[in-house]
C-alpha cells in the first residue's frame, strides 16, 4: 500500500495529492519533543524500509482513551551500525567508497498488532514503533511451534496423526468465553505437524515436537523468536477508512531460532534453529546430542553423549579430498553393501591383516594381468572341481608327493618322461585303495554345491547346511533336506591289470634296461611273448627254461638244468594300503552373522506403526540407521546401544 518516489520519500497509492513523508535522521530527532506512549493497533502495509500505519487506542502514561488517530510510523532497531556520509568516496564501482553497514533485520509487526509508540513534536507522520503488547496467553507458536495434547479436531483426523500430542496454533479467541482454563483450551493443529510428520518426527519428542513457548511457563527461561511465515489462503479487509483492500491475512509460521534452558524439571533444554520446512540444527542439552537434519528427512547426522556419530542418507553419500582420506577405527570396521563394493587405486592395493579372510556366497575372480606370487606356509584347497589351464608348468617339491584319485587321465601332446632318483613301483589291484577318508566336519556349516566324504559316499549340499532356530545347528549328510548323496563313481579301468601299447602311426617300441635282475611273475594266470618277427632271448651266461609239467619248443634240444624258482617281485612296497593322502581339508570361512534391523520405509502411509517395514533390515552391523522415527537412537536406556550392545563380536 506504500510506495516509494525517486527521492526517497513515501506515500500511499490511493493519495491524489502526494505528499512526502521525510527520512528519519539523528539531526532531525536531536531537538524533537516526544509525546507519552500511546498504545496503537496497526492498520496498514507496510513498506519495505519498516514504515507502517497505526491508529491510537489510549495513552499509556494516563490511561485516557485513543482518539483513532493515525499515524506513520517506524520501527526502532535495537541494533545497527553503518559508516559515516562523510566518509564515503566517490566512486560507485568500489565498494571501499560505498557507506558500510551492519546490524539486525527484525520483521515489522502485522496488521492487528498492538503496541506502543512515541511521536516526536505531535506530528502524525512522525512516530517510532517502540514495542509490541502480546495479548493475554498469546505465544504458543512463539518462539518455536509447541505440542500440547488439548487440540481441536476431529477424531478421524486426529486418527491420521496417531499421536497424543501435536503442533499447534494460538487458540481461536472467538471460541473462548473465559470459563475454560487456558491450559485447558484446545488449539487448531498447526501446518508444521504435516511437516514433522513427513520427516517421521512426529513422534519425537527430542528432534521433532518441541514445548518452547512464551506461554509453557509462569517465568519463561528461554530466549527465541520466529518469522511470520507465508501467507495462506484465507482473506479479509485490512487498512482502515476508504483505504481498506482485500489481503491473505494468515501466516503459517515461518523460521525459528530458540535458546531454552527448559521447563521447570530441566526437559527441553536446548538451542535450536530450525526453518520453516523442518531442516534443523539442535543442541539438545537434556538428551546431550547434536542432531541435524534436511527439510524431508531423507538425510540427517547425529552426535550423541556417548560419543556416536549416526548418519543418514536416503541418496548417496560422497567423499573427496585432494590428498589424503584417513579412516580409522580402534575395534571394527563394518562395510556393507546392498549391491556392490566397488574399490580401485591406480597404483597398489595393500591389505594387511593377522588374518584374512574372503568368502563369496556364490562366485569368485581373481585376475591379475602381470605376475602374482603366492608366499605361505601351508596351503589347502578344496573345491569341486579344479582346472588349470597353463603354457608352462614347474612344480618343485622338497619332500613328499601324494596324490589319490578316483580316475587318473594322463595324456601328453608328445612324449611322456618319467626319471626316479632310486625306484619305481607301480601297484595295481589294490581294492582297499577304494576306501575315502570322511571330509565332513560336524562343526562345520557348508554352501551350496560344496561336498564332502561321509561313510565312503560323496555328498553335495544343496543349499547352506544350518539348521532353522532353535536348533541353528550344522545338518548332517544324512539330511536330505539339505544334502544330496552322490551316485558313485563308475570306473574306467575295471580290470585290476597293467596295460602298455605303443601302437600308432610312428614306430613305438618298448625299451626295459635294469642295471640288476628283472623278473615278471604271474601268479594264477600265464605269461605271453607274441612277435610278428623274432624272439631274441640272449644271456652272456646260461639261459634256464623250467616248465613244472613240459617245455616245447620248435626245436628238441638237450636237457637244462633245473631252473631256479623266480623271487617274488616287491612291487609296490612304499605304497601303504590302503593309500591316503596327508591333504587336510581347507578350513571353511564362516559367514558373517547377520543381525535384524528395524526398517522405516518412507514410502509408506503414516500409520501407527509409523511406516515400519515387517521384512525389516537384515545386516552385519546391530545399528543400521534409517528414515525416522528411527527406533535406535541413543536414548535413556544406555544398554540398548553402548558399546558392548553394538559390538557384533560379542553375540
Amino acid at each position: 500500500m506504500f510506495s516509494r518516489d525517486s527521492k526517497g520519500t513515501y506515500f500511499h497509492k490511493s493519495q491524489t495529492t502526494v505528499k512526502p513523508t521525510p527520512r528519519r535522521n539523528a539531526q532531525e530527532l536531536e531537538h524533537a519533543m516526544f509525546n507519552p506512549i500511546m498504545k496503537v493497533e496497526v492498520t496498514g502495509e507496510m513498506s519495505y524500509d519498516g514504515i507502517f500505519k497505526v491508529k491510537s487506542i489510549d495513552d499509556v502514561n494516563s490511561g485516557e482513551k485513543g482518539t483513532n488517530t493515525h499515524y506513520t510510523v517506524e520501527m526502532l532497531n535495537p541494533y545497527f551500525t553503518h559508516k559515516s556520509a562523510r566518509l564515503e568516496g566517490s566512486d560507485a564501482k568500489n565498494f571501499q567508497d560505498s557507506q558500510t553497514a551492519a546490524g539486525m533485520v527484525l520483521p515489522s509487526p502485522q496488521v492487528g498488532t498492538i503496541g506502543v509508540i512515541i511521536v516526536a513534536d505531535n506530528q502524525i507522520n512522525r512516530g517510532y514503533w517502540i514495542g509490541s503488547l502480546p495479548g493475554p496467553s498469546m505465544g504458543k507458536t512463539v518462539p518455536d511451534f509447541s505440542s500440547t495434547g488439548n487440540i481441536a479436531a476431529e477424531k478421524s483426523k486426529l486418527d491420521e496423526y496417531a499421536v497424543a500430542s501435536l503442533p499447534v496454533g494460538e487458540y481461536v479467541r472467538k471460541t473462548n468465553d473465559g470459563s475454560v482454563p487456558y491450559d485447558k483450551i484446545k488449539h487448531p493443529i498447526h501446518p508444521f505437524a504435516d511437516v514433522l510428520k513427513q520427516q517421521g518426527l512426529l513422534v519425537d519428542t527430542v528432534r521433532g515436537q518441541t514445548t518452547s513457548s512464551r506461554v509453557r511457563d509462569f517465568s519463561p527461561s528461554m530466549f527465541g523468536f520466529n518469522t511470520p511465515g507465508r501467507t495462506m489462503d484465507k482473506k479479509d479487509l485490512i487498512g482502515y477508512g476508504e483505504n481498506k483492500v482485500e489481503a491473505q491475512v494468515t501466516r503459517q509460521g515461518g523460521h525459528t531460532f530458540t535458546m531454552d534452558d527448559g521447563d521447570i524439571i530441566g526437559q527441553n533444554n536446548l538451542v535450536r534453529l530450525r526453518s520453516s520446512k523442518g531442516a534443523q540444527i539442535l543442541f539438545h542439552d537434556t538428551q546431550d546430542l547434536v542432531y541435524i537434519a534436511n527439510q524431508k528427512g531423507t538425510a540427517w547426522i547425529e552426535m550423541t553423549a556417548d560419543g556416536k556419530i549416526d548418519v543418514y542418507a536416503k541418496d548417496s553419500i560422497s567423499f573427496h579430498t585432494e590428498t589424503d582420506f584417513n579412516f580409522r577405527a580402534d575395534r571394527d570396521v563394518n562395510l556393507e553393501a546392498g549391491r556392490n563394493i566397488n574399490l580401485k587405486s591406480n597404483e597398489r592395493t595393500q591389505i594387511e591383516s593377522k588374518k584374512m579372510y574372503l568368502y563369496s556366497t556364490e562366485e569368485g575372480r581373481i585376475q591379475v594381468n602381470g605376475p602374482i606370487d603366492f608366499v605361505t606356509n601351508d596351503m589347502r584347497l578344496n573345491v569341486t572341481d579344479f582346472n588349470i589351464q597353463s603354457n608352462n608348468i614347474d612344480i618343485t617339491n622338497k619332500l613328499d608327493y601324494r596324490v589319490k584319485t578316483g580316475e587318473h587321465d594322463f595324456v601328453t601332446f608328445y612324449g611322456t618322461r618319467f626319471s626316479a632318483g632310486t625306484g619305481f613301483d607301480i601297484k595295481t589291484n589294490a581294492v582297499a585303495n577304494q576306501v575315502w577318508a570322511p571330509t565332513w566336519n560336524p562343526l562345520q556349516v557348508y554352501n551350496k554345491g560344496q561336498t564332502v566324504i561321509f561313510n565312503n559316499l560323496f555328498y553335495q549340499a544343496i543349499k547352506l547346511t544350518k539348521e532353522p532356530a532353535p536348533a541353528n545347528t550344522p545338518a548332517p549328510p544324512t539330511n536330505a533336506e539339505y544334502w544330496l548323496p552322490l551316485p558313485p563313481q563308475v570306473p574306467k579301468t575295471v580290470l585290476g591289470g597293467i596295460k602298455v601299447d605303443t601302437n600308432g602311426p610312428l614306430v613305438g617300441k618298448i625299451d626295459i634296461s635294469s642295471l640288476d635282475s628283472i623278473t615278471a611273475q604271474s601268479i594264477r594266470g600265464k605269461i605271453d611273448l607274441k612277435a610278428t618277427a623274432d624272439i631274441d632271448i640272449q644271456s652272456l651266461t646260461t639261459v634256464y627254461i623250467d616248465g613244472t609239467a613240459a617245455v616245447h619248443l620248435n626245436l628238441p634240444g638237450p636237457g637244462a638244468a633245473v631252473a631256479e624258482p623266480i623271487a617274488l617281485s616287491a612291487l609296490a612296497t612304499n605304497i601303504p594300503i590302503p593309500f591316503n593322502t596327508s591333504a587336510e581339508m581347507a578350513y571353511h570361512v564362516s559367514p558373517l552373522g547377520l543381525y535384524i534391523n528395524e526398517k522405516i520405509d518412507s514410502t509408506k502411509e503414516w500409520t501407527e506403526n509409523y511406516r515400519k517395514d515387517e521384512e525389516g533390515i537384515y545386516s552385519i552391523m546391530k545399528r543400521v540407521p534409517t528414515f525416522e522415527p528411527w527406533p535406535m537412537h541413543e536414548g535413556a536406556d544406555k544398554t540398548l546401544t553402548d558399546r558392548t550392545a553394538t559390538d557384533r563380536g560379542i553375540e
